[in-house]
């Protein structure tokens, strides 16, 4: 490998890196002139010498002598352009990094001679156009990173020929608009990130020909929807990225034909409506693989089981920081496989009884900062495998244990910042034979139940406990 620095100088990495002497050593002395790096295989530098990697480009002369080089790392310079046959004789070369330079234009005939170049990247620089066929010359590229350039069109033919690209970074550009066919000859791509743009709509033909895709990520654009049509093309991908947009509403059938969908993030939007099925991927629900889902940051108000169909087979669903009032009956009927249910800071004032009774297989729950003022006593029904509980920051004035009964395995369980007036501990113990962890800070707690004198070195309102520190209190567990 070789590393050009942004003071001119060469740093070659073989079995081990050479580095020069000392600035305390002579340079005339023999020692130096022995050295690895006044080999004749590399150019000297002086400040006469024109092979010399100046603050504005890199001369065409400098890199001739290195047949064999494979990588090139000329990152974090001022270059500005570069010679045009700067990088002839280097057919070996496999890896260019050209980061964090000034370059403002990228030229077809930089790349003429690295047939076997299967990785350039471009990002922090000043690109603001992309010529047709521009990376035609690259017949093995497989990674591409444009990312933070002042990329604002995407020419239909810029990545003809480049049929074997794996990853395409076009983040952090200034694209408003995916033309149909921009990504037409890139069928083995699996990796295509579009995000921080300026994307308003992704057309029809916007995602033709990505037939092996597995990451899409149109994060931090301007979307006002997600185009049902236009996410047919990507029937492979495994991972769908819309956080950080403008989208309202997920549409009936939005994701359908998506059989291979593992995560999908649409949080931070301002969405207010997911009509029936919206994330219906078949015909025959269980078909779905969507494991995360995650929805937090919108402008949610309710949740019924027609908005949430098909997702049989989700284990983590975050619907944080929503407005979220009612959990309808039945509404979480179809999630019967999840493990983790995040509803923290919404607008909850109450939940049916048994309104969890199908997610035996839940471990955390998080209700905290919402607006419960009451607990029926089995609301948590079916409950038998969760183990974390948040419920602070609501307004519960009591909470027996008997709430608890259908959670023998919980160990941890947070009441912080409600109006509780009194713990009755000894009926949460019975209870909750494997509780590690209690937290009753800030509630207005004048009493605390509990065997005689064993709770007292708790204190009544000293907030967390760990009850890991009482052996008495600890039950054997195989």
């Amino acid at each position: 490998m070789l590393t050009l620095t942004p003071a001119g100088q060469i740093l070659t990495h073989a079995s081990k890196i050479l580095t020069p002497p000392s600035q305390c050593e002579n340079p005339n002395s023999d020692a130096w002139s022995r050295a690895p790096w006044r080999s004749r295989s590399l150019p000297t530098h002086t400040d006469s010498d024109p092979t010399r990697l100046s603050p504005t480009g890199l001369h065409s002369k400098l890199l001739r002598p290195l047949k064999f080089l494979e990588e090139l790392d000329v990152s974090d310079n001022q270059i500005k352009d570069l010679p045009k046959d700067v990088f002839t004789r280097l057919q070996g070369l496999r890896t260019l990094n050209l980061d964090w330079n000034n370059i403002r234009v990228l030229r077809s005939h930089w790349f003429s001679d690295l047939s076997q170049l299967t990785s350039l990247t471009l990002r922090g620089n000043r690109v603001r156009q992309l010529e047709p066929f521009l990376f035609s010359p690259l017949a093995s590229l497989k990674h591409l990173n444009l990312a933070k350039n002042e990329i604002s069109v995407l020419p239909l033919n810029v990545f003809e020929e480049v049929n074997g690209l794996q990853t395409l970074r076009l983040s952090k550009n200034n694209i408003s608009i995916v033309p149909s066919g921009a990504f037409q000859n890139l069928g083995h791509l699996h990796e295509l990130y579009l995000d921080n743009n300026r994307i308003n709509f992704l057309n029809n033909g916007s995602l033709n020909g990505l037939k092996r895709i597995k990451i899409l990520s149109v994060s931090g654009n301007n979307l006002l929807q997600i185009n049902t049509d236009a996410i047919k093309s990507v029937k492979t991908a495994q991972r769908l990225y819309f956080s950080h947009n403008k989208i309202k509403i997920i549409y009936s059938r939005n994701f359908y034909g998506l059989v291979d969908l593992r995560e999908l993030k649409l949080d931070h939007n301002d969405i207010r409506v997911i009509e029936d099925k919206a994330f219906s991927i078949s015909i025959v629900h269980t078909y779905s693989k969507l494991t995360w889902l995650y929805l937090q940051y919108n402008k949610l108000q309710r949740l019924t089981s027609k908005m949430l169909y098909g997702l049989s087979y989700v284990k983590f669903f975050n619907l944080c920081q929503n407005s979220i009032q009612i959990v309808t009956p039945g509404a979480l009927s179809m999630l019967g496989r999840l493990h983790t249910l995040v509803l923290n800071d919404n607008a909850l004032k109450y939940l049916d009884s048994g309104a969890f009774k199908h997610q035996r297989h839940l471990q955390h729950l998080n209700l905290g900062r919402n607006l419960l003022r009451v607990l029926p006593l089995d609301v948590f029904f079916g409950l038998g495998s969760l183990r974390d509980l948040n419920l602070e920051g609501n307004f519960l004035d009591d909470v027996t244990g008997e709430v608890f009964g259908d959670t023998p395995r919980l160990t941890s369980l947070r009441l912080r910042g409600n109006r509780l007036r009194r713990a009755d501990v000894r009926a949460l113990l019975s209870r909750l034979h494997r509780l590690r962890y209690l937290d009753l800070a800030r509630n207005s707690i004048r009493s605390v139940t509990s065997p005689a004198n064993r709770m007292q070195r708790y204190g009544t309102t000293s907030g967390v406990h760990d009850l890991r520190k009482e052996a008495r209190f600890t039950p054997d567990v195989a």
